[in-house]
């Protein structure tokens, strides 16, 4: 295995008490025996491409129109009731929309965006930085709302990438988000097959942790440790929320844009529709949107 576990300090608590726990690939995941974050330091496929190339961007707008904005107006609600007006900078925008759909209300937005693809797109209605976080230069205490949607879950070393957050935020400013959550069921079934098929059966996991796509999954967390990072960055949770990573409705424009043959797009569409059906009733859904306040 590439590096010791016990050499490899944790992203969140920073302790040097991490088992091994799966591998796919090239990528070697460790879990924290103190907060139970799940990690990789494998850094290879950071920046390795465009993340929005090899799929039909019409179809993804689709999905975008049946799934996303839902999501964000509901999250724009929640905002709304913290901050009802001021600069938003929405970090990994993609193509625009949550940006499109906050300047409605009266919000002043930037975007930032690593994507040259998306950020083209973005672009065309908004103000887009394009590149990666850190490397963006911004006026510290300059924005009111900070957003990013399935990012953190994106970034190695999440301490920095918060810290960041915090310093352009103005003193009572708010950040929101969303990741997926480790204990949720769609991860615990897929590493439940990959381990009972004794490896064999990767995909679900890998699709999980998008190993097979340019940016990994390099961190996943629970409720508990997201919390422990937010808290270390200076920030007080005022709402979290759990919420599913698909819905039935909209399985089909999830599934459709990603480059994959109709066989099997058809088996995972009705495999996903009875996993999504357990995990509500189970109260165990795959993604967390947590609303906080940077402490004064």
């Amino acid at each position: 295995m590439v590096g010791k576990s016990e050499d490899i300090a944790c992203a969140v608590c920073g302790q040097k008490r991490l088992a091994p726990y799966f591998r796919l690939d090239n990528f070697f995941y460790h879990r924290c025996r103190n907060c139970g974050l799940i990690q990789t330091r494998e850094k290879t496929s950071v920046g390795a491409g465009d993340d929005y190339t090899g799929f039909d961007l019409d179809q993804y707008r689709c999905f975008v129109r049946h799934f996303l904005l839902p999501r964000y107006r509901r999250a724009l609600r929640m905002i709304r009731l913290v901050k009802k007006s001021g600069r938003l900078l929405d970090i990994g925008c993609g193509t625009g929309e949550f940006l499109e759909l906050t300047q409605e209300f009266g919000y002043e937005c930037m975007g930032v965006e690593p994507s040259p693809t998306a950020s083209r797109i973005a672009a065309q209605k908004n103000r887009v930085f394009v590149g990666e976080w850190l490397d963006v230069r911004l006026d510290p205490q300059d924005f009111d709302i900070v957003s990013f949607w399935s990012v953190l879950e994106h970034v190695p070393d999440p301490l920095p990438f918060l810290e960041k957050v915090r310093d352009i935020l103005k003193p009572d400013g708010i950040l929101v988000l969303r990741v997926p959550l480790a204990d949720g069921f769609v991860p615990s079934l897929a590493l439940w097959i990959y381990r009972l098929s004794g490896g064999k059966i990767r995909r679900p996991l890998a699709a999980v942790y998008q190993t097979d796509w340019h940016y990994v999954h390099f961190c996943l967390y629970n409720r508990a440790n997201l919390g422990r990072l937010l808290r270390r960055c200076d920030f007080e949770i005022v709402f979290q929320g759990k919420e599913n990573s698909f819905d039935i409705r909209s399985l089909k424009y999830r599934l459709d844009y990603l480059p994959s043959n109709f066989a099997l797009r058809l088996l995972v569409k009705v495999s996903l529709s009875l996993v999504l059906i357990l995990a509500r009733a189970l109260g165990r859904e795959d993604e967390i949107v947590v609303l906080a306040r940077k402490k004064a």
